[in-house]
């Protein structure tokens, strides 16, 4: 089983208890670009999470009714949950899956203009400069391993897009005009 959205959930609290906001930043610093977790997936996966007693709710909700939104639920991981954590982790591989726009587009360039394509490449050089200096924040050995594993793949991205992608592309680019 791949690593998804509860993963992540049980991950953040096995680091200690958090509420909905503290639990998508501490999604965010443990996992940087590699996994990120917006509002619309963490409400019905933090649910998912509750009714499969891999965390309980401790403060934050009326007994009988629920809070108004996770920012004011606090949430713990329970050892089920931290029993699920060990034996998902134990099953992950070495693969990657990455989900990329910028690849995404990049794939299917020739439906872009050489303005668009241009912009598409700026933006993606100057959001991996913003990357290689966001190391700050990491809290555990595994965590520098991520953020330095980030930076690595982020400078060798850069040197590609400078370099032989710009040569790749404005190749392509001269294909298309002849």
């Amino acid at each position: 089983m791949p690593a998804d959205i509860r993963l992540a959930i049980i991950a953040a609290l096995s680091q200690g208890q958090q509420n909905g906001y503290g639990l998508r930043r501490k999604i965010a610093e443990m996992f940087g670009p590699f996994f990120g977790a917006s509002q619309g997936a963490l409400y019905p996966a933090v649910a998912k999470c509750l009714a499969a007693e891999e965390i309980r709710e401790i403060s934050g909700a009326t007994p009988g009714r629920a809070a108004s939104g996770l920012d004011k639920r606090v949430f713990q991981l329970t050892e089920k949950g931290a029993r699920e954590l060990r034996s998902r982790l134990a099953m992950l591989t070495g693969t990657e899956t990455v989900r990329s726009d910028f690849l995404m587009a990049m794939t299917m360039a020739d439906y872009l203009t050489e303005e668009e394509i241009l912009r598409l490449v700026d933006e993606r050089v100057a959001e991996l400069h913003g990357s290689t200096r966001s190391a700050q924040g990491t809290t555990s050995a595994g965590s520098q391993f991520v953020r330095r594993y980030q930076q690595a793949v982020s400078r060798a991205a850069i040197e590609f897009l400078k370099g032989e992608g710009q040569a790749i592309l404005r190749a392509a680019l001269r294909d298309r005009t002849s």
